[in-house]
């Protein structure tokens, strides 16, 4: 497989395109054909060091917090997911960025067909790719926190 891996921290000039073996996923987990990833302000924050202190990870790494693609192989515990199936998710805090992935069965979603990018033409797993960081965003902003005390009456 191909990823793009931070060999340093600092500008996006310290990424690399390497050649890596396919990852196995664990009994818990799926490897992905990823199709699209997208590219989020903690992407940058972690490839430039900025986030060292509270995220410290060895290098080199690959980068990359949202990913969409097609489940390719299973682990022996997961039951929810199968190979041909699309899905989507905030896969961890690196990974991403490569034509393959592992991920936890549970930080993915299956695409239901329900997701439209372009009007009636069905899905579009490089839209699917952008929309967990979105979502997450959108949900925490119209649910209210029940430790903040302003939304309580």
């Amino acid at each position: 497989m191909k990823a793009m891996r931070v060999t340093a921290y600092g500008s996006p000039d310290q990424l690399r395109l390497v050649e890596l073996d396919d990852p196995v996923p664990g009994d818990n987990e799926v490897l992905i054909d990823v199709s699209a990833a997208s590219v989020n302000p903690i992407d940058w924050k972690i490839v430039s060091g900025a986030m060292q202190a509270f995220i410290p990870l060895p290098l080199p790494f690959t980068p990359g917090v949202d990913a969409a693609g097609t489940v390719i192989a299973v682990g022996r515990s997961v039951t929810t997911l199968k190979p041909g199936d699309e899905v989507m998710g905030f896969i961890g805090i690196v990974g991403a960025f490569a034509t393959r992935a592992v991920v936890a069965a549970a930080r993915l979603a299956r695409n239901l067909g329900l997701h439209r990018c372009r009007g009636d033409s069905g899905s579009d797993i490089n839209c699917m790719a952008g929309a967990p960081r979105a979502w997450g965003l959108a949900s925490r902003a119209i649910r209210p926190d029940p430790r903040c005390r302003r939304w309580r009456r």
